[in-house]
C-alpha cells in the first residue's frame, strides 16, 4: 500500500530542535513497513504552509495516512487529519504515540476524520492493519488497535511489547521523505524502550512499561556505523529514557566503540542513581561529551511529590562524579508543583549552586495524559477526557492561573545564566580530569576547543597532533586542524588535512566544504567549487558550501581573483 506518515509540530515547538524533528518512533515505523513491501514516505510538515501541505498531499495521494499525537502538537495534528480527510476522502486516515494511545476512546468520538488509533508500540500493529486492509478487509480483531466498524467503535487494549527490539530495522533504512533534514533527523538514536522510574509526570511507564527492553550493543554499533558510512555522521544523540542504567551494557558498548574506532561525540540522558564515577568515566573514554539529569527540584520534599525515586543526596553524587569524569551536564527542573513554596525553590538554588550544572532546562509542571499526575487529577478536579479536547492550550499546567512559577521560571533560569561561565570547565579541571580518566579524544577535542577560545591556537595544534599521533584512524584531528592551519594561512597544510578527513569519513560535508575554502584560498577556482558542489550532494542545505558557492560567484562578477598562499 501507498502509506505517508506524517508529523507537526506546535507552533511553539519550532524551535525546540528534538520537538521540531520526526519522533524516532515514526521512522522506525516506516522503516518496518518498508521491510514488509510498502510504498512508504516520511513527511515532517512542521516548518510547510498548508498550502504546501496540501501540494505535497495531492501529489503523493496516499491510500493511508499516520499522522504522530503528542500532547504539544494535538492541534496540529487533528488540522492536519482534517485536511487529509478534506482533500482525500477515501484516504484512511490513522493516529498514533502517546497522546492517541491514551486517549484513543475520547479522540475517536470526536474526531470522525480518523478511521484508527495504534495503541502503544505501533510496528506490529500498523503492519497487520496495512495487511488487512490491502486485503480489503478492517481492523476490527487486532490487539492494540481502536476504530470504528460501521460506525460501532471498538477497542482491544494494548499490545504485548515486541521482546527483540534486533528484529527491527534501522530507522534510515529505504528513506524518503519530505521537510526531512536525514543528517540531523537521524543523529537522534533510541537504543531501549522503557524506564524504571515512576515520575508522577511521565507517561512513559504506561507507553513503554517499566521493564526495559534494550536493543544489543552489536545491534546499536551497526546503526552506528551505517551512519557514519551513509550520512558521514560523528556525533549522535541517545534519547533513551535512562541511558546508562545498565552497568553492563554501558561497559560494553563504551568498549566495543573505542575498539571499533568510530570516533563519535555523543551525549545522552539518564537519571541521577543510574550513574557511578567508573560508569561515567567509560562513558568519557568512549565520546561522552554531555549527560543530562532528571533533577527537577532541590527540595526533598518536592522530589517526594514528584515520585522521583531519588534524593539530594544522589543528586549531588551524580554530579560530583560527572564533573570528575569530565562530562559537561545539564538538568531538567519543573516548578510550579503544588504546594511549592518560597523555601522548595530556595533549596532548588542552593543544590544548583552545589552542584553546578553547565546548563539547565526549567519548566512548569505540565500535566499530560497516561501520567500518575493527570489519574490523580482527574480524581481530585472531577474531570474527564473531555478537558483534551484540541482548541485550547497545547500546554496544560498544575497552576495554570498562578503567576508564580512562571517567575520562579525566570528565577531559576537566571541563576544558571550567570553561574554557567563559572561552572564550565577550565584548563586546570580538563588536565585534572586527564590524570583520572587518560587519553582520550573527547577530552583532547575539548581542550583543544578551549585553548583556542583563549587564543591560543599553538597550544590547542600541539594537542589535536597529540591526538592524530595516538589515533591516526580518528576523523577529528585532521578535521580541527585543518580549521586551525586554514584560520593561520597555512592553506596547504589546510587541503592536506582537509583531504585527509574526507578520505576518513566520504560522506562527511564539512570536510568537502572546508576542503572548498581551501582551495578557494589557493586560486583553485574549479576545484574549490567542485569541492562545494561535491558537499552540497551530501548536504543539500550545509550551509558553509552554499556561502563558498555565493563567494566564488561574486569574485567572478567582480572580477577579482583570490590571492594564491
Amino acid at each position: 500500500m501507498r502509506v505517508l506518515l506524517v508529523y507537526r509540530c506546535s507552533r511553539e515547538g519550532r524551535s525546540n530542535v528534538f520537538e521540531s524533528l520526526l519522533p524516532v518512533g515514526l521512522c522506525s515505523l516506516a522503516a518496518v513497513l518498508r521491510r514488509r513491501g510498502h510504498d512508504v514516505s516520511l513527511a515532517n510538515y512542521s516548518e510547510a504552509s498548508p498550502a504546501e501541505v496540501e501540494r505535497h498531499l495531492l501529489g503523493i495521494r496516499p491510500e493511508v495516512v499516520g499522522i504522530s499525537v503528542f500532547t504539544f502538537n494535538r492541534s496540529a495534528s487533528f488540522d492536519l487529519a482534517r485536511a487529509v480527510r478534506r482533500l482525500l476522502p477515501a484516504t484512511t486516515v490513522v493516529a498514533g504515540g502517546p497522546h492517541a494511545s491514551h486517549l484513543h476512546a475520547s479522540i475517536l468520538e470526536e474526531h470522525p476524520e480518523i478511521d484508527y488509533v495504534v495503541i502503544g508500540e505501533g510496528e506490529e500493529t500498523l503492519a497487520r492493519l496495512l495487511d488487512r486492509l490491502a486485503a480489503g478487509g478492517d481492523g476490527a480483531e487486532l490487539p492494540g488497535l481502536a476504530g470504528r466498524v460501521d460506525g460501532v467503535p471498538f477497542s482491544h487494549g494494548w499490545p504485548e511489547p515486541i521482546e527483540d527490539l534486533d528484529r527491527l530495522p534501522f530507522p534510515f533504512e529505504g528513506f524518503r521523505g519530505y521537510g526531512v533534514d536525514p543528517r540531523t533527523q537521524f543523529m537522534v538514536l533510541v537504543t531501549s524502550r522503557g524506564c524504571p522510574g515512576r515520575c508522577a509526570f511521565c507517561s512513559t511507564p504506561r507507553f513503554w512499561g517499566s521493564r526495559i527492553r534494550f536493543r544489543s550493543v552489536d545491534h546499536v554499533l551497526r546503526e552506528l556505523r551505517g551512519l557514519r558510512e551513509e550520512y558521514g555522521l560523528l556525533e549522535v544523540s541517545f534519547r533513551d529514557d535512562t541511558f546508562s542504567v545498565d552497568r553492563g551494557r554501558v561497559f560494553e558498548m563504551c568498549r566495543r566503540m573505542s575498539d571499533e574506532r568510530l570516533g563519535f561525540l555523543w551525549d545522552c540522558q539518564s537519571r541521577v542513581n543510574a550513574v557511578d564515577e567508573e560508569r561515567l568515566v567509560a562513558m568519557r573514554r568512549a565520546g561522552c561529551v554531555h549527560i543530562q539529569y532528571g533533577v527537577e527540584s532541590g527540595s526533598p520534599r518536592m522530589l517526594e511529590r514528584l515520585a522521583k525515586g531519588i534524593d539530594v543526596a544522589e543528586i549531588e553524587r551524580a554530579a560530583a562524579d560527572t564533573r570528575r569524569a569530565g562530562i559537561e551536564f545539564s538538568v531538567y527542573l519543573i516548578t510550579g508543583i503544588e504546594g511549592e513554596e518560597e523555601e522548595d525553590i530556595a533549596a532548588t538554588e542552593a543544590l544548583l549552586r552545589r552542584i553546578r550544572p553547565h546548563g539547565a532546562v526549567v519548566s512548569s509542571l505540565a500535566v499530560f495524559p497516561g501520567t500518575a499526575l493527570w489519574e490523580n487529577w482527574k480524581r481530585r478536579h472531577g474531570l474527564d477526557e473531555s478537558a483534551w479536547r484540541a482548541g485550547g492550550r497545547d500546554v496544560v499546567y498544575v497552576r495554570e492561573r498562578d503567576a508564580a512559577p512562571r517567575a520562579a521560571v525566570e528565577r531559576i533560569g537566571r541563576l544558571v545564566s550567570r553561574q554557567a561561565p563559572r561552572n564550565a570547565y577550565g584548563l586546570a579541571d580538563l588536565r585534572e580530569q586527564r590524570l583520572r580518566i587518560g587519553d582520550c579524544h573527547a577530552l583532547d577535542l575539548a581542550e583543544a576547543a578551549l585553548l583556542e577560545r583563549m587564543h591560543r591556537p599553538g597550544d590547542a595544534r600541539r594537542v589535536l597532533e597529540r591526538l592524530a599521533s595516538r589515533e591516526p584512524w580518528n576523523p577529528w584531528a585532521p578535521l580541527r586542524l585543518g580549521r586551525l592551519h586554514l584560520a593561520a594561512g597555512r592553506v596547504r597544510e589546510a587541503v592536506e588535512r582537509f583531504r585527509e578527513t574526507a578520505d576518513a569519513v566520504p560522506r562527511l560535508p564539512e570536510a568537502r566544504s572546508l576542503l572548498g575554502d581551501s582551495l578557494a584560498a589557493l586560486g583553485q577556482r574549479g576545484a574549490a567549487e567542485d569541492a562545494y558542489r561535491w558537499a552540497l550532494s551530501l548536504d543539500a542545505k550545509h550551509a558553509g558550501a552554499l556561502e563558498g558557492l555565493r563567494r566564488l560567484a561574486s569574485t567572478c562578477v567582480s572580477g577579482k581573483a583570490a590571492r594564491p598562499r
